[in-house]
């Protein structure tokens, strides 16, 4: 807003630590940066909320490590043949799964293609 408003007046209102950021957030290392520590939070958020799903689902490891040998549960898409233990933590889970899967996409792209990125 200070940039805009200095624009207008004809005077630079930002400060040499402004222009910094600017130039920093500009920037499509820091931006990918940015987006990778993301995506590894969302990752670890969403492995640890299946761990406990899948553990309030399942009553044993072994049962678990079944689940994960096996995907054939997925395709099924009932609640009652997956780790869950119910048809909402099911749908929840499958739903997160998807944006899960996008956004982790997403926020490597701008790793993997880094000249999409600093837009």
């Amino acid at each position: 807003m200070r940039q805009k408003i200095g624009l207008w007046r004809g005077v630079d209102l930002l400060t040499a630590k402004d222009h910094c950021i600017i130039k920093r957030n500009k920037d499509p290392k820091f931006i990918a940066k940015k987006y990778r520590w993301s995506a590894m939070v969302h990752f670890v958020v969403f492995a640890g909320l299946q761990a406990i799903f899948w553990l309030y689902g399942t009553d044993s490891l072994d049962e678990m490590l079944g689940y994960l040998t096996d995907l054939s549960w997925i395709d099924a898409g009932t609640a009652a043949e997956s780790p869950y233990a119910n048809e909402t933590i099911y749908s929840i889970s499958m739903v997160w799964g998807i944006v899960f899967i996008v956004d982790f996409i997403y926020s490597w792209s701008y790793t993997i293609f880094p000249s999409n990125s600093g837009r």
